[in-house]
């Protein structure tokens, strides 16, 4: 299949995919996430691929984000299924059997943080930085970073990037353990990026394979059991009353709502979320803006508490 947003390579038992728009800093788009996903497919069908590095083209960027350009035309319904195949395709990245390696170069920005958390490994080169830039134009991360991120750097460290929407150089996530190595410039980052999937793809694949979908299922499972609870319907009538429903954008540059179009009367029945993990991680979103909103601080699932009243309220 030919592609005209990404490039997909294969050498040996190691499959390559880059996000090739370095025009627009590889911002992501439709074609963008439709391509992600096929290039993808392509990757589980082939039987002889042991590792997948995804990175992106140029010398600017990783990701930086979503693509204004698309984002600033789509209506409300528009911008939510766009988050919505976000999700899809980000969740490709994490259920495919194979060990899956970021090498990040440039900005890694928003959606960028969405593809690198989905991977098992990140490296970065030395000019690399992050950003979850939600926080700073007022909306909040809808595609799953934010319940990815605590199984890789923990709550603390997760919810600083989200609250300042700072960037953060290389070598600060490094300390967090958001990347397992840096390297000078993007030939090294590269060079490693191989030997490492090279490395891999020479071990025994049914032990590494099996050994990774069995990590992977209790980091699901775990998530899963939260999301279900974060879909409780305190939140999301709350949510409902402060017109909260977060759509995806462009990270620092646009930001797209919608308020619920049921009034925020109705109940959500918890059986509807069983097995729906986008909408549960949609739901994440809406507490977490709604618990800002009435002026606290997300806690864990488990232990939060109902904040009080929030502006708009009845």
């Amino acid at each position: 299949m030919s592609y005209s947003s990404i490039k997909l390579a294969t050498s040996g038992h190691t499959a390559v995919i880059a996000v090739s728009r370095a025009s627009a800093l590889n911002a992501l788009n439709s074609v963008v996430l439709d391509e992600l996903d096929a290039a993808l497919a392509e990757v589980r069908a082939d039987k002889d691929c042991r590792a997948l590095i995804i990175t992106g083209e140029g010398e600017k960027a990783f990701v930086a984000g979503a693509d204004i350009a698309e984002m600033r035309d789509l209506g409300p319904d528009e911008a939510v299924s766009f988050a919505r195949r976000g999700q899809a395709v980000f969740r490709a990245i994490e259920e495919l059997p194979i060990p899956v390696i970021a090498a990040v170069n440039g900005m890694c920005i928003g959606g960028g943080l969405d593809i690198i958390s989905a991977c098992d490994i990140r490296l970065c080169a030395e000019d690399a930085s992050f950003s979850l830039r939600e926080a700073a134009i007022g909306f909040v991360a809808d595609m799953g970073v934010l319940q990815r991120l605590p199984h890789i750097i923990g709550q603390g460290f997760t919810r600083e990037m989200a609250y300042t929407a700072r960037f953060y150089s290389a070598r600060e996530v490094e300390r967090m353990g958001l990347v397992n190595g840096i390297y000078p410039d993007k030939e090294a980052l590269f060079a490693e990026a191989g030997k490492l999937a090279g490395q891999i793809a020479a071990t025994n694949p049914n032990a590494t394979f099996g050994g990774a979908l069995q990590e992977r299922s209790v980091v699901t499972a775990d998530d899963h059991q939260r999301l279900l609870v974060l879909g409780r319907q305190q939140v999301l009538q709350r949510a409902r009353a402060a017109g909260a429903v977060g759509c995806h954008r462009q990270e620092g540059l646009s930001c797209e709502r919608r308020r619920d179009e049921d009034g925020g009367g109705g109940r959500q029945p918890r059986g509807e979320l069983r097995g729906q993990v986008d909408d549960a991680h949609v739901g994440a979103s809406v507490r977490a803006m709604t618990v800002l909103r009435a002026g606290g601080h997300p806690r864990h699932a488990r232990r939060w508490r109902d904040p009080g009243p929030v502006v708009g309220e009845q």
